[in-house]
């Protein structure tokens, strides 16, 4: 048994011959895979079922041996990983958009890129149903943008870009738009300042975070800004310590309710305090790695804090802040060779579900990992039944993790998203 896509390697002995040397092939054709003049069999990505490889005598074509191999869809684990079920498509494709749980338990995705431009559209999943339906479009449309779950229900969506993805002027935005889910509408708010510079250019859903007084929280790369609900504005917080040029940054709200937010292009880290509007010094980090493609930073149950970023160089990909002393430790080489970080999103039982990445050359990753806390150690978490990666991924209540869009597979001259969706369970 293999899964789409991975390779199992076979090998054939022969008697009575001279020329020991036999030919590799599939009875099914391309249909069924490819094979190596080794014996290194590769499963079909797109296809399912049994298929036959064939060895045949160069020396004599009547001697042949046939080997029956059930491809397994991804999704199909090893006993003890979790299980991923595709559910209804989206009614768009997109990447680089974003998913909110919503407090009646349904999650809102919005905008992102649809492999041409950028999306205003929006979608509303059921879990109970597991499909999708359409609901308001926003106001401006946008990807890499942040979305926020505020105390009253509503859902705060600022920033983002608006041009091309590959263009050097992506057309930052700073307006901002509120959704509210009883009447599927979108209405414009308060725009964040240019002077604060726009989000971080690397994973913005790592960038904000609600407030315990109800304001949100946002990183921009010369200035952080709050947002407040009541009144509708951003207003700029108290400078950094360590000056401008956050351009790979994570905000983490802590149990204390003080804000770690960090940057790995200087490796340093800060605390904000919303009470007093200042940040102070922290850490500083580990630099045991060097993420060049952005990172997460993770809550764990016990109020420390799991980075993970990717593993292009030699070293630790992963470290973790403890709260009580200030300061970062190793955690080693967690992950697998990626070009740009798995999603990241922590499961109703205290792990962390990694999913996806980009892996060189474009294509996307359908590995998973999870992430113990109680051992510190990295398991196998299967394979989704798409390579993904700029998805979403968003724990759900009823101890389920929901995956949606992304890029799957490198296409000339841009990858094209996916609409498609599937629901993880894990073991």
């Amino acid at each position: 048994m293999v899964t789409q896509g991975d390779s199992l390697s076979f090998y054939a002995t022969l008697t009575g011959l001279a020329n020991t040397t036999v030919y590799w092939s599939i009875q099914e054709g391309a249909a069924g895979g490819s094979i190596t003049n080794s014996g290194v069999y590769t499963a079909p990505a797109a296809s399912i079922g049994k298929f036959h490889v064939v060895a045949t005598s160069v020396a004599d074509a009547t001697v042949t041996a046939v080997s029956a191999v059930d491809v397994q869809p991804r999704g199909t684990t090893a006993k003890g990983a979790g299980i991923f079920t595709a559910v209804g498509n989206m009614a768009t494709q997109r990447a680089d958009h974003t998913a909110t749980l919503l407090d009646n338990g349904k999650v809102l995705i919005a905008g992102g890129w649809d492999g041409l431009q950028p999306l205003a559209s929006a979608e509303l999943y059921d879990p109970a149903t597991r499909t999708f339906t359409s609901t308001g479009s926003m106001i401006t449309a946008r990807y890499n943008h942040l979305a926020v779950l505020l105390a009253d229900g509503r859902v705060l969506i600022a920033g983002g870009r608006s041009g091309d993805e590959d263009s050097t002027a992506n057309y930052a935005l700073f307006s901002a738009e509120i959704y509210d889910p009883s009447t599927g509408v979108f209405t414009a708010t308060g725009d964040m300042s240019p002077l604060s510079g726009n989000l971080p250019i690397f994973f913005p859903r790592n960038v904000s975070a609600l407030l315990p007084d109800g304001r949100v929280f946002v990183v921009g790369v010369k200035n952080a800004e709050t947002y407040d609900p009541k009144s509708g504005t951003f207003a700029p917080t108290q400078t950094y310590v360590q000056g401008n040029g956050w351009f790979t940054a994570t905000t983490t709200l802590l149990p204390n309710g003080k804000l770690l937010v960090s940057g790995f292009d200087q490796g340093v880290a800060e605390l904000f305090d919303p009470q007093s509007g200042t940040f102070s010094m922290t850490g500083p980090m580990t630099y045991a790695y060097f993420p060049d493609y952005g990172y997460t930073a993770t809550l764990l149950g016990d109020g420390r804090v799991l980075f993970v970023g990717t593993d292009d160089f030699a070293g630790a990909n992963t470290e973790i802040y403890d709260p009580g002393t200030g300061t970062f430790v190793s955690g080693g080489n967690g992950l697998w060779a990626e070009d740009l970080v798995p999603v990241a999103a922590r499961l109703s039982d205290g792990r962390v579900l990694f999913a996806g990445g980009q892996l060189f050359g474009g294509d996307g990753s359908a590995d998973t990992r999870l992430y113990v806390p109680s051992s510190g150690a990295f398991e196998f978490g299967g394979y989704m039944t798409v390579r993904r990666h700029s998805q979403t991924v968003t724990a759900l209540p009823d101890d389920t993790a929901l995956v949606t869009g992304g890029y799957s597979l490198w296409t000339w001259p841009h990858p094209q998203p996916t609409a498609t969706a599937e629901v993880y369970k894990p073991q």
